[in-house]
C-alpha cells in the first residue's frame, strides 16, 4: 500500500539535519510511499508535492553541507543572516509537508473507519501549531539576540510532534495496510479454492462419462 515506505521515510526526520543526505532518502521514500497511494485521494497528490519540494531542499542543502565538511568550500552554513534564512526555509517547507501529509492520513482513516488514526492525525496538527509557534518566537527572539529557553522548547515540542506522527502512520500501517493485506489473501485464497474445485468438477464430469 505504501504505509510501510511512508514509516520508514519519516523517520529519517528524528535525524533532525545532522546528517543531511539521509534526509534526502527519506524524502525519497515518502515521495514513493504517495506516489503509490496517489489513487486514495487527492490528499496524496499534494503530499506527494510537498515531498518533492522537500527532497530537493534536502538535496540542495546536503550538497552544501557535503562541501563545507570535505572541501570547507563554500563557508556560508555558518554565516547567520544564512543560518536564520535556511532554517526558516526548513520549518515552513517541514510544516508544509506535515500539512499534506497528515490531511491525507486523516482522509484515508476516515475513509477506513479508523477512528483513532483521526483523532491522532487531529493531535498532531496541534502538535505541529505548538512548534510552529515556537519556532517563530525563537527565531524573533534569536534576531534580537535575546538568549532564552524558547529553542529548547521548540526542540522538545519538535521531537514529541514528529514521535507522534511517526506513531500515527505505524498505526494505519497496522490497522489498515495490515488489514488490506490479509483481506487480499483471503481474497487469493478464496480465488485458489474456487480454481481447485473447478478441477475437480471438471475431473468428476469426465469421470461419470
Amino acid at each position: 500500500m505504501g504505509l510501510g515506505l511512508l514509516f520508514a521515510g519519516y523517520i529519517t526526520l528524528l535525524t533532525f539535519k545532522v546528517l543531511p543526505p539521509v534526509l534526502v532518502v527519506g524524502a525519497y521514500l515518502m515521495y514513493t510511499s504517495f506516489k503509490k497511494m496517489s489513487g486514495y485521494g487527492k490528499e496524496f497528490v499534494n503530499a506527494k508535492i510537498s515531498a518533492a519540494v522537500f527532497g530537493v531542499y534536502c538535496t540542495a542543502y546536503s550538497v552544501l553541507w557535503i562541501s563545507e565538511l570535505a572541501f570547507s568550500y563554500p563557508a556560508v552554513l555558518k554565516n547567520p543572516v544564512f543560518a536564520l534564512c535556511e532554517s526558516m526555509c526548513y520549518t515552513g517547507l517541514l510544516i508544509y509537508l506535515h500539512v499534506t501529509l497528515l490531511s491525507a492520513l486523516e482522509a484515508l482513516c476516515t475513509s477506513c473507519g479508523y477512528e483513532k488514526g483521526v483523532k491522532r492525525a487531529k493531535f498532531s496538527k496541534v502538535l505541529m501549531t505548538t512548534f510552529a509557534f515556537l519556532a517563530v518566537i525563537a527565531a524573533i527572539l534569536g534576531a534580537l539576540g535575546v538568549k532564552s529557553y524558547v529553542p529548547l522548547a521548540e526542540l522538545i515540542a519538535q521531537t514529541a510532534w514528529f514521535i507522534y506522527t511517526a506513531v500515527l502512520i505505524y498505526g494505519c500501517y497496522m490497522h489498515i495496510a495490515t488489514d488490506e493485506m490479509i483481506a487480499e489473501d483471503e481474497k487469493l485464497e478464496k480465488e485458489r479454492i474456487n480454481k481447485l474445485s473447478e478441477k475437480a468438477a471438471k475431473r468428476n464430469n469426465k469421470g461419470g462419462r
